[in-house]
């Protein structure tokens, strides 16, 4: 985490999990009244923040808080994922819900590339940071939901294209790791360890290669060797038993290796 620029620490999950049960009517539709006025509130703020960049627009970036309606909000303009492209960001935190947008100001106009409101109880933030080895940086939300059994922490990757200045659909990762510097992505998925397997994904420009897979091999009984899948979804994958774990997956494998 320490290589991440996380931009907006003011949104730490601090709330737990509440579940309301279907039958209570009464309470949902309370939600759904809260949630309407939590957006018409956003819109406003949406309004108010295009206005007072306008106000601002010469200078090279600035942020703003703002805390006196019941949404806690914070304002960011700058170039942030090019030098001479300037982006508007706006998160805003309700009891609820955590809404977030980003815009991209072209000529005197502001035009929407993002726009997201994420429950809060499966919130835990954003980043900016180059994730495919482009120089560019990229936008990432991480999420994690808020029941099961195992690790689960979700992010969320959106592709900065310089040539449109635009984002790339989001990409959803399970407990990655990024490493740009060697265009990969390595991580492993949702479930018991014994279950799962560790995955490395190549950068291919914008586009992913699944490159290889590290799965327990369930007939040791000693649990001392693994599979390694190159290539696992092509038709003839090219699978031999290792004794050791490859080295990208160092900082990531501990629950893979946690099977009693």
């Amino acid at each position: 985490m320490s290589s991440r620029k996380l931009i907006f620490n003011l949104f730490i999950l601090l709330c737990s999990c509440q579940i309301i049960s279907p039958k209570i009517n009464k309470i949902a539709r309370t939600n759904e009244i809260v949630y309407e006025l939590d957006s018409l509130q956003y819109t406003k703020i949406l309004n108010n923040s295009i206005n007072l960049v306008k106000k601002n627009v010469n200078k090279t970036e600035f942020v703003f808080n703002d805390s006196s309606d019941h949404l806690v909000t914070q304002i960011r303009y700058g170039s942030f994922f090019e030098e001479s492209r300037k982006h508007l960001i706006i998160a805003a935190k309700s009891q609820e819900y955590i809404y977030f947008t980003i815009l991209t100001l072209i000529d005197t106009t502001f035009q929407k590339l993002l726009s997201e409101d994420i429950w809060l109880n499966n919130f835990i933030g954003f980043y900016i940071t180059d994730i495919n080895g482009d120089k560019e940086n990229d936008f990432i939300k991480i999420t994690m939901a808020s029941s099961g059994c195992c690790p689960r922490e979700q992010h969320s990757v959106y592709i900065y294209q310089k040539r449109s200045g635009d984002f790339y659909h989001p990409l959803p990762f399970m407990n990655p790791e990024f490493l740009p510097d060697k265009k990969l992505i390595v991580g492993y998925e949702y479930g018991q360890p014994i279950d799962i397997h560790l995955y490395k994904f190549g950068w291919n420009d914008y586009k992913l290669d699944t490159l290889e897979y590290i799965e327990h091999n369930i007939i040791d009984s000693t649990n001392r060797t693994f599979l390694r899948i190159l290539n696992p979804i092509s038709i003839k994958p090219d699978t031999t038993v290792i004794d050791f774990i490859p080295l990208e997956y160092k900082d990531i494998s501990d629950w893979f290796l946690s099977i009693e």
